[in-house]
Parts: structure tokens; sequence; C-alpha cells
């Protein structure tokens, strides 16, 4: 095939494509790429993207924090859980089947309260919403949580507020085994 053949396809192709030099220049980019990325031309994207590889850097370097963080939670002895503020559990880690019994993505959408004895609930959600208020400083709560075999844990929790954390938005709640 000859250059323009190439370039022909290149110019054709109907997913975003993009030629750059070793260092991480962008020097072409396809109309399709142009259009993906909101730009009018060629020339204004080539403008306005400077370095490529920067933003590969900050993709490997979120792929291996993600690494880190599973590394740390999944695991672990003691149970991590990310809430919403009505306690909707986003994240479990895997030490719920431990502390619960119950696998962690069976967790996930269920609501905190409902793992919790019902005579304990109120107490819980009295601690969440001075969490969620930033009232004091977090101070490590004692509660009984249902175990999946029908019998009550207690079990020891910290809860901190992350809700403002991008990489978060939620409370975070650290359980181990209580006293």
């Amino acid at each position: 095939m000859s250059q323009t053949d190439f370039s022909s396809l290149f110019e054709l192709l109907p997913i975003g494509a993009y030629r750059s030099s070793p260092d991480g220049a962008q020097l072409r980019a396809n109309p399709a790429l142009v259009r993906l990325n909101g730009y009018e031309s060629e020339q204004e994207m080539l403008k306005n993207v400077k370095d490529i590889t920067e933003s590969q850097r900050a993709l490997l370097t979120l792929a291996a924090s993600e690494q880190r963080f599973r590394a740390l939670t999944e695991k672990a002895s003691v149970m991590t859980m990310v809430c919403d503020v009505q306690g909707t559990i986003l994240y479990a880690s895997e030490a719920a089947r431990d502390l619960l019994g119950r696998p962690a993505d069976v967790l996930r959408g269920q609501n905190v309260f409902d793992t919790l004895h019902p005579q304990d609930r109120q107490q819980a959600r009295d601690e969440m919403h001075r969490v969620v208020r930033r009232h004091g400083p977090a101070a490590e709560t004692v509660l009984r949580y249902l175990h999946d075999d029908g019998q009550s844990r207690h079990l020891s929790s910290l809860a901190t507020n992350f809700l403002d954390e991008d990489s978060i938005q939620g409370v975070v709640l650290d359980f181990r085994d209580g006293p």
C-alpha cells in the first residue's frame, strides 16, 4: 500500500486514532478523535493536547493506587465499608464473609443499618449523623451486628467522613471483632 492509502485509512477510521512522537507529543489526530474530544479541527486539538504520555502516567498512577487499596482491604482481617449518607453500602471488603458471614458483593446495595441488631440501629444512626455533620472527633463504637448464622456479633467500628473526597465520596467504616 502506498503512503496515500494509509493516510486515507487514517482519515476514514470510524474510531479515534492518533500518531505521536516517542516523547509523547501528539502529531496527528483523525476526524473521529477530533470530534470525540469536542474540537472543531485537528489543529485546534493539537494546539491544546500537549503531552499524551502525561495522561497515560496519570492512568497508571490511578491503577496502582486502586491496586494498593485492594491489597490493603481485600485480604485484611478487618472489614472496610463505604456507605452513602443514608447508609447504603457502596463497597464492602472481603472480610465481610468472616465478620458477617456474607460475601462482600451481597452486601453492596444493602443498608448498613439492616446488618445491625434492631436494638442498636438508633445508636448507629445517631453516630452516622454525627459523622456526616462532623460533630466531634471520630470515636470507636461497639455494636451488635447480625451474622448470617443468626447470631449477633459485637463489632467495633470507626466511621470517617470522606464525602468531600472526590475519590471516595462516602463514609468509610472500619470494623474489627469487638471486645
